[in-house]
């Protein structure tokens, strides 16, 4: 703008100097969140019926592992068909989270074990040097646990492929208030700030530019879909990615995840044992190849076990019980039941008949709103197909402990 003195004669001028970065920073993760809703359409569908079939797999795996723990050569091949059916499983968990409605199933943790385990599994065998830096007065988050895990061993995955020849990981964690003037696409508050470091080739402002493009892949035989999928679970946390690199010089991602606002959780893993041999369960599910497995699993822990298909038999079954003063201690519905009413219809009515019914829910859709708020419809917990016993034992530890406290 001019600046004129009193008879119109231009005398200087007013020079304004914005910094748009903020903003340019912004609008280039907004465009980055338009390219993912492309791939919402994924069938979710064909994922769930995969997730049963890998639940009766799963399942009898498991149960043999147990009755072969003397037997190191069996025991080593059904470890190792395991391992593959968690793989397919980790498959299952990223096309259900590109799907519409997809939510994580949130449990209050301290982040640092799940990292560590999560971290060391996936760079078993490689050369890579691994280094955890965590302080000891770290924040608890709210995270589903099993998604990740998925986005920690995608970011290590990757690390350990960019040192063919070796080289160092460092996984680090913090406190960390974020304000207006981080410019980070994120609500002000409280967040525990996750970085994953590596020595790697590093690569340059192209590339970084589209790393979370859904199916953009430098790897031959990648499918481009490990980041993008990491990028939607921490967005659907509340959180935010975002990384640093340089050819040459290696790569920082760093993850936001919003402090947990309650008290820290105790891990269910370091609660005293209670004893649960003995408890009488009653069971929703209509896919007969996964009965008999799912049978097998409670009854391998100690519980006995009768289970319905639909959603009257298993009314008119708790019913019974409720009559003859013998109540089930706890009922698992299956979330979906082709044809017939589902999980949350039927809870609804067995709160009729008792409204102390423990109840917790299943399905291999994992990404239905209800196993997200799960306590919205009166479940006690989930059960995500496909579970393994020690999964199945965990849930049950958890939820008589928390009922005689």
């Amino acid at each position: 703008a001019t600046i004129r003195d009193w008879n119109g004669q231009m005398i200087g001028l007013v020079i304004v100097f914005r910094d748009i970065s903020g903003k340019t920073m912004m609008e280039r993760e907004l465009q980055t969140i338009e390219k993912l809703k492309a791939v919402t359409i994924v069938a979710a569908g064909i994922a769930h019926d995969f997730n049963n079939l890998l639940t009766a797999i799963l399942g009898n795996i498991n149960i043999a592992k147990m009755h072969t723990a003397g037997r190191y050569d069996l025991h080593s091949f059904l470890n190792e068909a395991e391992k593959a059916c968690l793989r397919a499983t980790g498959l299952t968990q990223q096309m259900l989270s590109f799907s519409k409605g997809g939510a994580p199933v949130k449990k209050t943790i301290s982040i640092r074990e799940l990292i560590e385990d999560t971290a060391l599994f996936a760079m078993s065998g490689s050369t890579v040097a691994s280094e955890f830096r965590f302080p000891g007065d770290l924040w608890s988050v709210d995270v589903d646990p099993v998604q990740l895990s998925q986005v920690i061993q995608n970011l290590v995955i990757n690390a350990v492929q960019s040192m063919p020849s070796g080289g160092s990981l460092v996984i680090a964690a913090e406190n960390r208030v974020v304000n207006d003037l981080d410019h980070l696409p994120l609500a002000v508050g409280s967040y525990v700030k996750i970085m994953v470091k590596d020595s790697g080739c590093g690569m340059d402002q192209k590339t970084q530019s589209k790393i979370f493009d859904p199916f953009f892949t430098t790897k031959a035989t990648g499918s481009g879909l490990g980041l993008t999928n990491s990028y939607l679970i921490v967005g659907n946390h509340k959180g935010h990615m975002t990384l640093e690199s340089e050819p040459g010089k290696g790569t920082r991602f760093y993850i936001y995840l919003p402090a947990a606002s309650g008290e820290r959780s105790v891990d269910i893993s370091r609660t005293s044992e209670k004893y649960i041999a003995g408890k009488h369960i009653l069971i929703m599910e209509d896919e007969s190849i996964v009965i008999n497995t799912i049978r097998k699993m409670f009854e391998f822990i100690g519980c006995t076990v009768d289970i319905e298909q639909d959603c009257d038999q298993t009314i008119a079954r708790y019913r019974e019980s409720i009559e003859k003063n013998i109540p089930y201690d706890l009922v698992l519905l299956d979330l979906t039941i082709p044809g017939g009413r589902g999980g949350v219809e039927t809870l609804r009515e067995l709160f009729k008949i008792n409204p102390s019914v423990m109840a917790i829910v299943s399905s291999g859709y994992s990404n239905d709103p209800v196993m997200a708020r799960y306590e919205e419809y009166g479940f006690r917990g989930v059960l995500r197909k496909p579970y393994r016993i020690e999964e199945i034992h965990e849930m049950l530890r958890e939820l008589f402990a928390s009922s005689t406290q």
